[in-house]
């Protein structure tokens, strides 16, 4: 906060150094602020959803390090001709996370909120069993509250299917890229002796780059890719 203090004081003056001393910074104001603007979020992005806008929802099930089962949903719907995607629910599943266990914690989330399934029009999750199982999977399940659903995997999981079925050539490329981002993320001090080489190289970027953009660049690269690790 004194830094704050400063730069604004330094920015804008006195009176604007004035109004960030009014700031309070107890944990339980911060929190309350932090439950304030969540749960403004939530009102406004439920009330476009009851207003009759039709949505699309993305699922996903993992675990947090506690080793506690955690569901996120978002959604994404259309206001003023624009695409918004939001953060809809993160609530803890218990006991098995089965397909059934996902959409009674999602059923649940919309009954308490009013939200209907009728405007659902699509729904995006990974390639797990307790998703996409033909009977007992969350998608079959949610396809009885209605049955024209569209349904897609997320984009990483089309991209590991893709690479069960490429050509050799890149079938090694990948796997000698799989072998080394896993040895050097093994180990912190892996990790900074790797940035250390990245700096002392100039490169782009001082650490490993996961998202999918940059891997696409690395196979057309990789000759390049491979050399510099």
């Amino acid at each position: 906060m004194p830094a704050c203090r400063i730069m604004v004081k330094t920015m804008l003056g006195v009176e604007a150094e004035k109004e960030i001393i009014k700031i309070p910074l107890s944990d339980s104001t911060i929190s309350r602020r932090i439950i304030n603007i969540s749960e403004d979020i939530e009102e406004q992005v439920i009330e476009v959803i009851k207003s009759g806008e039709l949505f699309a929802l993305q699922v996903d099930e993992s675990t947090d390090i506690s080793g506690k089962a955690q569901l996120m949903a978002f959604i994404r719907f259309i206001v003023n001709s624009k695409i918004v995607s939001q953060l809809f629910c993160c609530k803890k599943l218990s006991g098995i996370t089965t397909g059934r266990d996902v959409f009674d914690v999602i059923n649940k989330y919309f009954k308490n909120y009013g939200v209907s399934w009728t405007s659902c029009v699509s729904i995006c999750t990974d390639g797990a069993l307790s998703m996409t199982g033909s009977i007992k999977g969350f998608i079959t399940i949610a396809k009885n509250q209605k049955p024209n659903i569209n349904t897609t995997h997320c984009f990483l999981h089309r991209e590991a299917l893709v690479a069960k079925s490429i050509v050799n050539e890149l079938k090694i490329v990948l796997d000698q890229v799989v072998i080394m981002v896993n040895f050097i993320k093994s180990r912190p001090q892996k990790i900074r002796l790797f940035f250390q080489l990245c700096e002392s190289m100039e490169f782009d970027h001082y650490t490993l780059i996961i998202h999918t953009e940059y891997i696409r660049t690395l196979f057309i690269k990789r000759a390049s890719f491979i050399t510099f690790l």
